[in-house]
């Protein structure tokens, strides 16, 4: 699968390129929830997840700060779950509470968002998220109200929540998923420890750069897998084409054996039974030739009988 960019706006001069990972919509909540990542590296293990608002306009969907607790904590809470089963194949608790969103190719904008909920997430969990396959189908987006103003949006760095951060190696099972380390970090654009502080112009092309490239080596790998998967598909379609073929030359071979048995088996019955009246007309042939033969024999012998008779009786010469 190819890895979609988003182009999201720290303020109105930084715009960043980030990965979209997912959507999700809590009707609960009646909110749609997008989660990406800029490819920060929080340590050598973890990378940075973003969570925001998302909201459907007319023409597609815009991107706005996530500054409600509640809305915060039941987007951690459904990113949990998303995570677990991307990770774990384990789909946990009911999906009842949430959907994924199916954005398809619609044009997503960002407002100026200078307030981020973060989440800490391993880096091989986030490879798993580019090519996760759900198991429940994806849903349309709620309609929610948008944000008139960029600044009707702000909150102080106290109202936010707490940042649930999950660690640990890729293979981790679904009971490590569940544990929330709750640190609070919350960055605005003029904290000095804000993800965005002290990019210069040449440190921040690079660093989208590498963002990019990294995605685009992803994108590379899962696309090949999925150019042999399909080639593998249309070589076993082939296959079982060729051996669907086999199969019915095969059969109609088998037919046409079976129907020159059947007419063999009839011949031969009809010339059993022509043979049969030969030997019986033989038989009567031979029968006849015996008799004719005996009554041929005592004519033989009358002959002779009457020959001898005839030599035994007078001669009378006076008749002559």
């Amino acid at each position: 699968m190819l890895v979609r960019t988003l182009s999201i706006k720290h303020d109105e001069q930084n715009v960043l390129t980030a990965a979209l990972l997912f959507g999700f919509a809590i009707p609960e909540l009646n909110r749609n929830f997008l989660a990406y990542s800029l490819n920060e590296d929080v340590d050598d293990t973890n990378s940075r997840v973003y969570l925001v608002s998302l909201h459907k306009k007319a023409d597609g969907f815009s991107l706005h700060a996530l500054t409600s607790d509640a809305d915060w904590q039941g987007a951690a809470q459904a990113f949990r779950q998303i995570l677990r089963e991307a990770v774990t194949g384990e789909t946990g608790m009911p999906h009842a509470s949430f959907y994924l969103l199916d954005l398809g190719e619609q044009t997503v904008t960002s407002a100026v968002i200078n307030e981020h909920r973060t989440l800490n997430v391993a880096k091989d969990w986030i490879v798993k998220l580019f090519n996760f396959q759900p198991s429940a189908s994806l849903g349309p987006a709620l309609e929610t109200a948008v944000p008139a103003k960029p600044g009707e949006t702000e909150t102080h760095p106290e109202q936010l929540g707490p940042k649930p951060n999950f660690h640990g190696p890729a293979d981790a099972s679904s009971s490590d998923l569940a544990s929330f380390n709750h640190d609070t970090e919350t960055q605005e654009s003029g904290d000095d420890e804000s993800v965005f502080q002290g990019l210069g112009a040449e440190s921040f092309l690079t660093e989208v750069q590498t963002t990019l490239d990294d995605f685009s080596e992803l994108a590379e790998k899962l696309t090949a897998q999925e150019s042999q998967r399909q080639i593998q598909q249309e070589t076993l379609a082939s296959r079982e084409l060729q051996l669907q073929d086999r199969e019915l030359l095969f059969n109609q071979k088998k037919e046409a054996l079976l129907q020159d048995l059947k007419n063999y088996s009839e011949q031969q019955l009809q010339q059993n039974t022509r043979q049969s009246e030969l030997d019986l007309r033989e038989k009567a042939l031979q029968r006849k030739a015996m008799e004719l033969s005996i009554n041929l024999k005592k004519l033989g012998e009358a002959k002779n009988k009457l020959s001898i008779i005839l030599k035994a009786l007078p001669f009378d010469s006076s008749k002559t």
